[in-house]
């Protein structure tokens, strides 16, 4: 093997750390929609209720169809496939939750519990989940950038 190649196969610290990104990124997702989705629906639809955002025929189709997007997302970021359109597709995620949260602080409307692990998992204000989500959104736009995923099976389908 040239000298070259053993250069380009090896390493950085860089794609480590975008690796440990991707995953933390991708099991926080997979929690999430999990907790929801092994929990009952009418829960989840009622911690959606309380943002008063959506009419009420769209918050039981919401409370079904969110958890498994966001187990699927975080799915692919765990293995690393479609990794750029999983990514932007967080942001948006990220970036939605953001705007429902502002607007709900911004309303008044008094809310204890994020509901964005369901019952099973840690709960949140809507504070702290503010600046988590700003987080985990930064971090989705790291991943859209990185040029290079190690063990990603896009690496391989690219080939």
């Amino acid at each position: 093997m040239k000298k070259q190649e053993q250069f380009a196969q090896q390493k950085t610290s860089r794609d480590w750390l975008i690796l440990a990104i991707r995953v933390s990124l991708g099991v926080v997702l997979i929690f999430s929609g999990l907790s929801k989705i092994l929990g009952p629906v009418e829960e989840f639809a009622a911690a959606i209720e309380k943002y008063q955002a959506l009419p009420p025929n769209l918050v039981m189709i919401t409370a079904k169809f969110f958890p498994w997007l966001e187990y699927c997302l975080g799915g692919f970021l765990l293995l690393g496939y479609q990794t750029k359109i999983s990514a932007v597709s967080t942001g948006v995620l990220f970036s939605l939750f953001l705007s429902m949260f502002s607007a709900s602080t911004l309303r008044g409307i008094a809310i204890n519990d994020c509901g964005c692990f369901g019952s099973h998992g840690p709960h949140f204000s809507i504070k702290a989940m503010m600046i988590l989500d700003s987080l985990m959104l930064a971090t989705s736009v790291i991943l859209f950038l990185a040029k290079k995923h190690i063990f990603a099976i896009d690496n391989k389908l690219n080939k």
